[in-house]
């Protein structure tokens, strides 16, 4: 087992923003002008009031 320490056992991405919210409808939200989608992919959204 590797030793979670050890800075080949992980990878770190940098943080995207983006500024693009084309609509919402229900728990979905669209985003414009997204690099590199991925299916299932997991974000967190911070709406301008906090």
């Amino acid at each position: 087992m590797s030793d979670p320490r050890d800075s080949s056992s992980y990878s770190i991405l940098p943080r995207i923003r983006y500024n693009t919210v084309g609509g919402v409808n229900g728990p979905l939200v669209i985003l414009e002008n997204v690099k590199y989608p991925k299916y299932n992919e997991i974000v967190n959204i911070t709406l301008p009031d906090g």
